[in-house]
């Protein structure tokens, strides 16, 4: 019989011994790519061979200090003498879903900072300052953006001022009024806006937000 490590949260779990006595239920952990593992299985007719196959493997292990936080599990597996042993490992943590891409609408108040929370797709305020520069020289572009991007149904007018103008373009007054900024000089990723939802760029060069 074929002794593995199962697979946890799509990476190989890493067995590591703790002693009987201990009674934790989680430890600190790293993640280890491309690591070297082994398992041993009983080979022959007769199995009486101990048979070792290495592999590489990601695997978490248990690290003082470490990054992240693994729960332990338990189970048995054969040691190199094909000996069965209890073994406890670390389950690697369910991998954090990924962030938004391309153009994203934000609730009130809500940084483009905020709202691109995937750090391979970063605000890109360039992009931001773009669409708003159409927008204010193309009357109706806003509105049918708007309408394709976020199917939502809003009028279009300029903003006055204020904070608007470093965060805009927007959709204000409970999403129904897209904003661009005349004086806009260039949008920022930090601004946020009281009375609506900034429109961001998700994206590490603007190339996922098309104007």
């Amino acid at each position: 019989m074929k002794m593995t490590f199962g697979v946890l949260n799509g990476v190989l779990a890493a067995v590591l011994l703790f002693g009987a006595a201990s009674a934790q239920s989680s430890c600190d952990c790293e993640l280890e790519v491309g690591a070297s593992c082994v398992y041993y299985e009983w080979v022959g007719q007769k199995a009486i061979t101990c048979q070792s196959t290495s592999f590489t493997c990601d695997r978490c292990v248990c690290v003082a200090g470490g990054s992240m936080s693994c729960l332990l599990g338990t189970g048995t597996s054969l040691d190199s003498s094909c000996n069965v042993i209890s073994t406890t490992y670390a389950e690697c943590p369910a991998a954090a879903p990924a962030g938004p891409q391309g153009w994203v609408l934000g609730a009130v108040l809500e940084s483009c900072d905020d709202v691109c929370t995937d750090a391979a797709n970063p605000c890109f305020a360039p992009q931001i300052t773009d669409l708003n520069s159409v927008s204010v020289t193309t009357p109706g572009f806003l509105t049918a953006f708007v309408s394709t991007q976020f199917g939502l149904t809003v009028t279009e007018n300029p903003c006055g001022g204020g904070t608007c103008v470093d965060a805009s373009p927007v959709v204000a007054d409970g999403f129904t009024n897209a904003l661009a900024a005349p004086s806009q000089v260039a949008a920022t990723c930090s601004a946020t806006y009281a009375k609506g939802g900034r429109i961001c760029c998700c994206s590490p060069d603007g190339s996922h937000c098309p104007v």
